[in-house]
């Protein structure tokens, strides 16, 4: 009976990595097609892909606009960085958790994005306060409950 309740309990780790993985490069692809979206396109579709690059994008403070759509479209190197670094940690998501049943290292290693976007978000926001104070602590506190959460799996 406990060998049941841990596959189950590793499967739903695995399904939070691909899941999650899946919905970051979701995201990447949206910050870094911006740009050839709005100049082709102004569908229902190309409003769904600005609704999911904002959800980064709005992250970032601009001190000289109150309602922070210009941050990142101010710096196009900016915005493509974080579609790369976002596309990169959301590549190591699913292939770790590309196998079934990971053992268990392999969960560690996933649960370090999580680790490395907390504190990316927290110093970003502590060090040059261009991050929205509510959005980075969401982050930050949903970061490391997923880290926690994956590396306690394995051990229940």
């Amino acid at each position: 009976m406990i060998e049941k309740k841990n596959k189950q309990i590793m499967f739903a780790a695995c399904v939070v990595l691909v899941v999650n993985g899946v919905y970051d490069v979701v995201c990447a692809a949206c910050i870094l097609k911006e740009r050839e979206r709005h100049a082709l396109d102004s569908s229902a579709l190309s409003s769904c892909f600005d609704l999911v690059s904002d959800l980064h994008i709005k992250m970032f403070r601009d001190d000289d606009n109150d309602n922070n759509e210009k941050s990142m479209a101010k710096n196009d190197i900016a915005r493509r960085m974080l579609g790369y670094w976002v596309l990169t940690y959301g590549i190591v998501r699913l292939s770790l958790a590309a196998v079934f049943y990971c053992e268990q290292y392999a969960f560690f290693i996933g649960s370090i994005t999580y680790l490395v976007e907390a504190f990316c978000f927290w110093y970003e926001h502590c060090a040059y306060g261009t991050l929205v104070p509510s959005k980075a602590i969401f982050v930050c506190v949903f970061s490391i409950l997923l880290f926690v959460f994956i590396n306690a799996s394995p051990f229940f």
